[in-house]
């Protein structure tokens, strides 16, 4: 079923959760990832400038006392917040576990990260716009290099920017996204200095931060489809392994079977079998932002 074009209601019987062993966000990844390297915040020496830089830098668009952007719920946001907000799901049955993660819709064709990142920031009740969000990404809009059969030869490197234009389409390779360690860092200097994040992680630990209260970020494929992956090399010569279905989404429940899904593509909450969710965040390495 198509998950970009068409809303989901996903109605699901649920068991008992299956009891996870507890760890904080302060666990870190089982494994690191060996390929593509692991690049813990691997953000240029100007980017890192900005962030120290970035509470003393006037906003465009000052926000209101304390650096705050407007909240999402004042009144003076009412229609937008109806035109990017969206229902939850019916409530899950007794013994599953729910996080309250506001949902929030993407407003642009290829920021789903800047969505699940705003979600994650309005959950620890921090309210930031997706456009302010999404320019701390400092993306990298050099067009990709193709090989003769279509395939990604070189482009920009997503651990440290965003690559390709926002507005454009993957398929296409006009435009793909961001990995964690950037959204990461903005997740940290805008309220949430707790967060965790890499690669390497193992299921039971997402599941356990998720018992925990700790919603997660996670990279996976759109659609929850497994189409051909490839590796490119970014203007820097960092291997990037990358699959033209790149997505990311928010969890914000869990059952024994199931996970709990806010996707910011079609703006809808929706519970997904665990078997599925894992073999497509496998795709990434197991990339993840614990909240």
């Amino acid at each position: 079923m198509n998950l970009r074009t068409t809303g989901l209601a996903i109605a699901c019987v649920l068991v008992a959760l299956v009891a996870a062993p507890d760890a904080g966000r302060s666990t870190t990844p089982a494994q690191a990832m060996t390929e593509p390297p692991h690049v813990p915040f691997a953000i240029r020496t100007a980017e890192i400038a900005a962030a120290v830089a970035l509470r003393a830098t006037p906003h465009p668009n000052p926000p209101p006392q304390g650096g705050r952007e407007t909240p999402r719920n004042s009144k003076t946001e009412t229609q937008r917040a109806m035109a990017t907000r969206v229902m939850a799901a019916p409530a899950a049955a007794p013994g599953s576990i729910t996080i309250p993660v506001p949902l929030y819709k993407q407003t642009m064709n290829l920021d789903c990260e800047t969505a699940s990142l705003e979600m994650a920031l309005a959950y620890r009740g921090h309210w930031y716009s997706q456009a302010y969000l999404f320019s701390l990404e400092h993306a990298d809009t050099r067009p990709a290099v193709k090989n003769a059969d279509g395939s990604i030869r070189q482009w920009g490197n997503p651990f440290t920017n965003f690559v390709g234009n926002v507005h454009g389409a993957e398929h296409l390779a006009t435009g793909y996204g961001i990995y964690y360690p950037p959204i990461l860092w903005i997740a940290r200097g805008l309220g949430d200095p707790g967060a965790t994040g890499g690669t390497g992680y193992s299921a039971s630990t997402i599941y356990a931060a998720l018992a925990s209260g700790h919603p997660v970020q996670v990279w996976v494929e759109y659609q929850w489809v497994r189409p051909a992956t490839g590796v490119w090399k970014a203007w820097d010569n960092t291997k990037v392994h990358y699959s033209l279905h790149e997505h990311t989404v928010v969890l914000s429940g869990l059952s024994g079977t199931q996970v709990r899904v806010n996707d910011p593509w079609p703006g809808v909450q929706y519970w997904i079998d665990k078997s599925t969710f894992e073999r497509s965040w496998a795709d990434f390495f197991n990339m993840a932002i614990i909240y």
